[in-house]
């Protein structure tokens, strides 16, 4: 999971960028979820509200390392602790 975060100096979101990788043929980068972010500070809950609403719009792929249905599972989790770190690093 790769995340780009740039904050205004009011500490609102400037620029979201938030894409995952391993999970289908290609990288998944969603723009109407990193959207959600634009303009608001990122609290729990909107970080909860784009982790949850990227992993519902990838259709992961399903193999001997994982199901479609873990990996989405999976990239919820990822995508909420990568919008947490960088948030941190921020």
């Amino acid at each position: 999971m790769a995340v780009v975060l740039e904050n205004e100096s009011d500490g609102t979101c400037k620029n979201l960028r938030l894409v995952a990788e391993t999970i289908t043929k290609i990288p998944q980068k969603i723009i109407t979820t990193e959207t959600l972010a634009h303009g608001k500070r990122l609290t729990d809950d909107l970080i909860t509200e784009i982790a949850e609403a990227y992993a519902a719009s990838i259709e992961p792929l399903s193999d001997l390392r994982g199901s479609g249905w873990y990996r989405k599972q999976i990239i919820g989790v990822l995508a909420r602790r990568a919008l947490k770190q960088a948030l941190a690093d921020s």
